[in-house]
């Protein structure tokens, strides 16, 4: 009743504390989406939740919460939430995600540091197919400079 008539930081992150010390997960999820409500600019309140669903191991989740939150028009830390996301993804293994991540918020901001962090992304490994289509190229490179057809002959 108190957060509807009086919604404060402090007593949503005390209520939400408080059922997660009674195990109720799913109502520290309610609380989470009414706090998210009454301000969704707050970048602290998204990371937490993200947080809570990474510890519950529900990874779908916490990546769909960290979607959310870098898709809201204002944040008042944009940069931490982006940093946690990317982060989330590379320790999770998902390197072609970060690196889609750091795509879309090189399309936001053309900060120095995020093009850094984006280059020291380790690179994709390549592929049978990269090979293969890259050694016949090389293969006809090879004949075409010795002026020879596949063939052998001139």
């Amino acid at each position: 009743m108190a957060i509807g008539v009086c919604a404060k930081d402090k007593l949503f992150r005390g209520y939400i504390d408080l059922e997660i010390q009674l195990r109720e997960f799913d109502r520290a999820r309610i609380l989470y989406q009414k706090f998210l409500e009454f301000g969704p600019e707050n970048c602290t309140t998204w990371l937490k939740f993200a947080e809570l669903e990474c510890l519950l191991g529900d990874l779908e989740r916490a990546r769909a919460i960290y979607e959310l939150a870098v898709n809201q028009p204002r944040l008042d830390m944009p940069e931490i939430l982006w940093k946690t996301y990317i982060d989330f993804e590379i320790e999770h293994g998902e390197t072609e995600r970060a690196r889609e991540l750091y795509h879309r918020l090189l399309d936001r901001t053309q900060h120095v540091k995020v093009m850094v962090n984006k280059s020291q992304l380790p690179l994709p490994l390549p592929t049978a197919c990269f090979f293969l289509s890259h050694s016949s190229f090389i293969k006809h490179l090879f004949l075409f400079s010795a002026g020879l057809d596949e063939f052998g002959s001139i």
